[in-house]
């Protein structure tokens, strides 16, 4: 490998990033030292099942990316400083938190393993109905209103809260 430097992504096979993510990335990345992790801290969340998707703020997502020097013999990748959920314990850190644009997509299905609605409050029923054609070229109409929302979505977030708290008690089969 004969790069200065390495930017790498956390990203599970049914999510999605932005067209200009790695764009952006990329120029921020300059003005950043190596060994920085950036989490975009905006994004959305798309419940495939019933076409809802919201905007979301989500302080430690998993689409961190860490910059590294080139070097294969030093470099971890994103993979090797463990859970995203931990990198702010790692001793003498340093993290950018990029608020102003929402660059990534957790799409939110049955089969999803670790993901589901953890947001409540604080989230955004999206109305444009071009967002996911037009910034991640995925070729879905998300739906919108209020009925949506109470009869899919709540339930959904109250099922997941008592699937959790079954799992901190009971442990969980993967």
């Amino acid at each position: 490998m004969d790069a200065e430097r390495v930017i790498t992504t956390y990203l599970d096979n049914d999510d999605a990033l932005d067209i200009h993510f790695v764009e952006d990335l990329q120029k921020r990345a300059s003005d950043l030292a190596d060994g920085v992790f950036v989490f975009y801290t905006n994004g959305y969340q798309f419940f495939s099942e019933f076409g809802l998707l919201l905007r979301i703020n989500y302080r430690k997502n998993h689409f961190v990316s860490v910059i590294e020097a080139g070097v294969p013999e030093t470099m971890k990748t994103i993979f090797g400083f463990g859970s995203h959920y931990y990198i702010d314990k790692i001793p003498g850190v340093s993290i950018e938190y990029v608020k102003d644009v929402p660059l990534w997509c957790e799409v939110i299905h049955r089969r999803n393993m670790g993901n589901d609605a953890y947001f409540l409050w604080g989230t955004k029923m999206m109305r444009d109905e071009d967002i996911l054609k037009r910034d991640f070229s995925i070729e879905v109409t998300p739906r919108h209103g209020f009925s949506v929302y109470a009869f899919k979505f709540i339930p959904r977030y109250i099922a997941v809260f008592f699937r959790r708290i079954k799992y901190f008690f009971f442990g969980r089969k993967w």
